[in-house]
This record gives C-alpha cells, structure tokens and sequence, in this order.
C-alpha cells in the first residue's frame, strides 16, 4: 500500500511493484501514471490514458452522487476516502471498483496528486447482467 506521505516519485516507483491496481492523478484528476495491474483490470494501455481524465471510466451505471462524494472528498483536500462505484472497462463491460483515494503529500507537506486502488470485485454484461470471468 502506498503511504499518503510519499512524494509522487515515490508513489509512482513503488506502484509497479504493488499488487493493487493504482492510477495516479494530479488535482484536476488528470491521469499521471497507472501501473500494469490498473491496465490489466481496465483494459486501456498507459499510453491510452495518460493525459486523460480520470473519469474515462465512467458511464452510464456509474452512479453520479458516488462522483459527487469524491469530487467533494477531494476539493476538501481529505487524506482518505473509500466508495465502491460502478465503472466501465474499455470493452465496455462493468464492473464494481472499491476505489480507495489518498491523499499525496510531496515536498514541504504540499498536496500534489491524487492516487486511486482499483479493486475489481464484481464484472457484469451491461446488456445481459451476467456475470463474468475477471
């Protein structure tokens, strides 16, 4: 797991080693990094997301009060926060991601990024509702 107080470097050098599936994002929620297990759960390579926003992943299932719950979570500047929200891989399929947002603090206790633990717990058909093989 990724301490808050790491510098970004930090952060971002120990996420490839990490098991969890991390995406790291500056304050405005632009995608700065996301490890081979975060590409591997979501489906899009780093060079599809990197520069994006980290909405990417949302739809039309993603439900927009969790959104609004990490949009203030992070306007507020709070070290943590938990949600499980509905999201979408670049196939399109659904799944539900626990997503753990820390806050990193770099430098002389600046706040510079953002970091998000995908969790994949449950992948379904949006047209079907079946579920699937992760």
């Amino acid at each position: 797991m990724i301490q808050r107080d790491y510098t970004i470097e930090k952060a971002i050098k120990t996420s490839e080693t990490s098991l969890e599936s991390i995406v790291i994002t500056d304050g405005d929620g632009i995608i700065v990094h996301c490890n081979n297990n975060w590409t591997r759960v979501c489906g899009y390579a780093k060079n599809e997301v990197v520069g994006k926003k980290n909405n990417i992943l949302q739809g039309v299932l993603t439900e927009p009060y969790i959104i609004n719950e990490i949009n203030n979570a992070v306007s507020i500047k709070q070290i943590t926060t938990e949600v499980v929200v509905t999201n979408y891989k670049k196939s399109g399929i659904t799944f539900k991601n626990h997503l753990t947002i820390l806050r990193l603090i770099g430098g002389f206790a600046a706040i510079v990024r953002d970091m998000g633990l995908c969790d994949y717990t449950l992948s379904y058909n949006q047209n079907t509702n079946a579920l699937l093989n992760n």
